[in-house]
């Protein structure tokens, strides 16, 4: 399977960059699930170590969330 759009520059990547495992989650500050798969997300990647790439992509779900598109914002803030 591949990804519309190839995993670049500006996304969020943690762990090992040349890692044969990639889990990418496109994700909503505010949403309950994506919450709950935070923790499962790390415990994949205690289990899998540098075996595993790890890619978040905003995904702000503005139609459900009030502050959605504003966390994302928050989150795109770079020093």
């Amino acid at each position: 399977m591949s990804l519309i759009s190839p995993i670049g520059k500006r996304d969020h990547i943690q762990g090992n960059e040349n890692a044969l495992i990639e889990l990418v989650e496109y994700g909503d500050y505010q949403c309950p699930y994506c919450r709950q798969a935070y923790h499962i997300i790390k415990k994949l990647q205690l289990d899998y170590g540098e075996q595993l790439k790890f890619i978040f992509r905003n995904f702000p779900l503005v139609n459900i969330h009030r502050f959605a598109r504003l966390a994302t914002t928050a989150g795109e803030v770079h020093d």
